[in-house]
């Protein structure tokens, strides 16, 4: 039986906008087609809104499987990081950026509940939800 690990830094609250790779290209492919719609201006996507500890709770529910979770403090991380990337080692910016997605900080990254206008319905994009994606994460990987 495999162990299932994870972490989850800060509270693992935080909500953010989750859009998926597919809906991401449908999305892209639609602005395309409607150039005058979507011309000098930012397009936002949201299929669903999530936490990690949501996204937890849902591989648990799905795996029937208990994960051991260890619980960081991301402001350590997040120097060590900057200071690596600061000294040149520019491949230190995606792990910023992801971070910055899951962490305890005033990013605003929940669309929905921000005011800021989503654009899914308007480019027919079709509904996702968590536990879509969790079971389809889940057979992709054979688990």
């Amino acid at each position: 039986m495999p162990t299932f690990t994870g972490t989850i830094y800060d509270s693992g609250e935080k909500r953010i906008s989750i859009t998926t790779v597919s809906n991401t290209g449908l999305a892209v492919s639609r602005a395309l087609l409607d150039p005058a719609a979507t011309a000098n201006r930012q397009v936002f996507l949201s299929d669903f809104v999530s936490s990690a500890k949501e996204i937890l709770a849902e591989l648990e529910k799905q795996l029937n499987k208990k994960f051991i979770i260890e619980y960081k403090d991301s402001v350590p991380v997040i120097a060590k990081l900057k200071g690596e990337f600061e000294a040149g080692d520019w491949s230190k910016s995606l792990d910023l950026v992801a971070l910055s997605f899951v962490t305890d900080n005033e990013l605003k990254l929940d669309f929905e509940s921000s005011g800021v206008e989503v654009w899914n319905k308007k480019l027919g994009l079709p509904e996702v939800t968590l536990e879509q994606v969790v079971k389809d994460a889940i057979k992709a990987h054979g688990l």
